[in-house]
């Protein structure tokens, strides 16, 4: 580490990844967070105790899956978001358990926690903004009914257009933040040469604010089209 060279460049070609989001493992996984977030919000144990084996030892139970309806979220915010959202409701009248969990809001997924719930009126949602890191107010449209619910866990529908759908919105955000924060860093260093060796109580003339302009419309220019935003759909 002690010789390494840090540098900077473009990438001439795209990036090749895989990946793969779904199966037993995930969706353990993704149950152990809503009974987690069940419990912690004074839910009680007794409805989702025989979920316990499945988490621990993968014992066959169809209990999530992945789950795509549309404007079930709605924020305040005017910003650009990346959402980890979870939201767990309990009707007791239709004696049903349920919780619906998103990840960068991309991977999106319903868990039956209880087809024989008898508790109270349970509602719960956590919201947390990955870019802006903190905690957001959000509210969660979510009002399925015993049968909807259970015709997405027995069904298991695919989903692959939605997720498809999901990532590509995904690589979009993060694609254009990373413009966005290129453009600024680009931006303070054309500002940041500029003005190095002129002595700061120099008025700026029109000519000097004109050379400005064209360094940093340059500057833009350039990085854009090296982004390929241009391409962009």
């Amino acid at each position: 580490m002690s010789n390494a060279i840090k540098r900077q460049e473009s990438i001439d070609s795209p990036i090749k990844y895989q990946l793969t989001f779904g199966g037993n493992e995930a969706f353990r996984a993704i149950c152990k967070m809503a009974i987690s977030f069940y419990i912690y919000k004074g839910g009680e144990r007794n409805y989702i105790s025989h979920l316990i084996p499945y988490i621990k030892d993968g014992q066959l139970n169809n209990t999530v899956w992945h789950y795509y309806p549309e404007n079930i979220t709605n924020s305040n915010s005017e910003n650009i978001e990346v959402l980890h959202t979870l939201f767990v409701v309990g009707n007791p009248s239709e004696k049903i358990l349920c919780a619906y969990i998103e990840l960068f809001s991309t991977f999106k997924f319903i868990v039956l926690l209880s087809d024989t719930y008898t508790g109270k009126e349970y509602k719960e949602f956590y919201s947390f903004d990955v870019i802006g890191q903190k905690i957001i107010d959000k509210f969660v449209n979510i009002n399925l009914s015993r049968d909807e619910v259970l015709k997405v866990i027995q069904l298991r529908e695919n989903n692959l257009q939605q997720i498809q759908n999901s990532l590509r919105c995904l690589f979009k955000t993060i694609n254009n933040k990373q413009i966005y924060e290129s453009l600024s860093k680009e931006v303070e260093n054309v500002i940041e040469n500029f003005f190095k060796d002129i002595p700061q109580d120099t008025i700026l003339t029109k000519e000097m604010s004109s050379e400005l302009a064209i360094e940093c419309t340059d500057k833009i220019a350039a990085l854009l089209y090296d982004k390929g935003f241009f391409n962009q759909e």
